[in-house]
């Protein structure tokens, strides 16, 4: 995509796109603005998709990828050894979340400086486990710790058409890097319910009965007898008197 990227390019990328590959691709040299933290090209232009409008069906509606960039520079023919670069960089941009990035300046326009999340080892123990689920006892997970919550795998149950947590800690649990460990506490909690073909089946002795109400006498005589020399006024179905 040519730079700067502008509303035409935006529009005729697909085009574009196919016609740069059947052509002979050329190089291009591109910078990281540390100021900014974008990506430019050579008169400073961002690499980003901004507030442009992405056509229905386009390739650019999961974002803009550009990959893999290195600091080495590669002739056209041996442009693929980029892949085998001990390392690379790549850039996303697009109008969703994943691939934009957010940032929070201090009340001199500075970047706030964070420290990355913090990566262990876990081991899980049906002993730690909410559910005293046993599938996953001994087994070790790499987690991290991004200074709000602890970062677990999930997967996606299709027979409650749910994303669930694959492992569910119980509160207390110890973990964190060697050395500095921390108890772990759930912040919210729920419940899947599942579906059965028979409900009756769930309680055959019919042990939840029916529900019943109990008449209280005295709270009835709060409400006090029916007047019976009221007159209302109502206009459009609104007591107005």
């Amino acid at each position: 995509m040519n730079t700067p990227i502008s509303q035409t390019a935006v529009n005729n990328y697909d085009v574009d796109f196919n016609n740069y590959w059947m052509a002979s691709p050329t190089e291009k040299t591109l910078y990281f603005d540390v100021g900014s933290l974008l990506l430019t090209d050579t008169d400073g232009n961002p690499l980003t998709l901004g507030n442009l409008t992405i056509p229905d069906n386009s390739n650019l509606n999961n974002g803009y990828h550009i990959g893999p960039l290195t600091t080495t520079q590669y002739s056209i023919d041996n442009s693929w050894r980029a892949n085998e670069a001990g390392i690379y960089y790549s850039w996303n941009s697009g109008r969703d979340d994943w691939n934009q990035l957010a940032t929070i300046k201090d009340g001199n326009g500075q970047f706030v400086s964070f420290d990355p999340p913090i990566s262990f080892s876990y081991t899980h123990a049906t002993a730690n486990d909410v559910n005293a689920v046993s599938t996953y006892n001994g087994k070790t997970f790499r987690l991290e710790y991004d200074g709000f919550s602890v970062q677990i795998p999930w997967n996606y149950d299709k027979t409650t058409d749910e994303w669930e947590p694959l492992i569910n800690i119980a509160d207390g649990t110890l973990m964190g890097p060697t050395g500095d460990e921390y108890v772990i506490k759930g912040t919210e909690e729920s419940l899947v319910m599942a579906e059965i073909a028979d409900p009756g089946a769930a309680f055959p002795d019919n042990s939840v009965g029916e529900p019943t109400l109990t008449y209280d006498a005295t709270k009835t005589a709060l409400v006090g007898a029916v007047p019976t020399t009221a007159e209302l006024k109502v206009i459009k179905g609104e007591v107005i008197e």
